[in-house]
């Protein structure tokens, strides 16, 4: 099981989406994604919700199609 449930970090979502890290965070920037979490710290991580992610993943593919 993963660490955080069912969060994701960065990483993952930019895997999950195909895109590269630095753009899952402009898309937090313009409010396109929202974090449900950022861990402690001055570069604390964003973590995001699965089913959130999941659905991004199925809107995108559907507007590719």
């Amino acid at each position: 099981m993963h660490k955080f449930g069912n969060l994701l970090t960065a990483r993952e979502v930019s895997e999950v989406l195909s895109v590269d890290r630095s753009t899952i965070l402009r898309m937090v920037k313009r409010g396109v994604i929202a974090p449900v979490t950022q861990l402690p710290g001055l570069t604390g991580s964003y973590l995001f919700d699965r089913s959130q992610i999941e659905a991004l993943k199925d809107t995108q593919g559907a507007n590719h199609e």
